[in-house]
């Protein structure tokens, strides 16, 4: 079976007054269907642009990025936008909820765009919220909830549409220690019980490790690959 999701080579490049600025250079890298993976690495390391590419936000300035099937590079505009409502899904640092609406809203809008009929919309947004544990919050908006709440509404959001990967962009940059962790099972469970593949970005080491795989970056470039057992299998 193919990965599903194969890096070849990949630069990102951006220009910068005169200058060109590598943000990510000749990074390859293969995630199993299904696996746990983390990628970590300082501030200004090039994890989030990673993220943004294999989220389908950002092309690659060379390489070879192939997302379930799919060259991103060789995608048009429809079809990432098509990938984005049905094969990956992004939870961020800042949540992203739309301020406007409640939690309910929230979760239902990914459904909206599917064209999902009302019915079915009510039926699987509330079974939504009762397998992120916020069933009686579902009239909240996102300025009456809580931190790690709002962190549920966005993990639920991000269900919503069955996505077969899940990126997660320092899914507890902005929660306490023992909300973050609360966090970090949900999505373990997630992937474990739902067989969904998880990409985490994240700064913190110590999470970084309690991933199957652990992707390092360094100023743009691959560091290591390391396995579960901390052997590093590639440079």
């Amino acid at each position: 079976m193919p990965p599903i999701v194969e890096v070849q080579n990949l630069v990102k490049t951006y220009k910068l007054d005169s200058r060109t600025v590598n943000a990510l250079d000749d990074i390859s890298f293969e995630v199993e269907k299904g696996e746990l993976v983390s990628i970590v690495g300082r501030s200004g390391s090039g994890k989030t642009t990673l993220l943004s590419i294999l989220g389908t936000m950002e092309k690659p300035t060379s390489g070879k990025v192939v997302i379930n099937g799919t060259d991103l590079s060789k995608a048009s505009s429809s079809e990432l936008v098509a990938m984005r409502r049905g094969t990956v899904a992004t939870i961020y640092q800042d949540y992203n909820l739309i301020p406007v609406l409640n939690a309910f809203q929230n979760i239902e809008l990914p459904l909206i765009l599917k064209n999902m009929d009302k019915t079915e919309r009510k039926v699987k947004v509330l079974e939504l919220l009762e397998s992120v544990q916020l069933s009686d919050r579902g009239d909240h908006k996102p300025s009456e909830l809580s931190g790690g709440e709002r962190q549920r509404v966005a993990i639920a959001r991000a269900l919503a549409i069955n996505p077969k990967i899940i990126l997660a962009d320092e899914p507890t940059g902005d929660l306490d220690p023992e909300i973050a962790e609360d966090i970090i099972k949900l999505l373990f469970s997630i992937n474990k019980d739902l067989g969904t593949t998880l990409i985490m970005v994240t700064h913190d080491f110590n999470l970084a490790n309690r991933a199957e795989k652990k992707i390092s970056l360094k100023h743009g470039k691959l560091i290591s690959i390391e396995e579960t057992h901390g052997q590093v299998v590639e440079k």
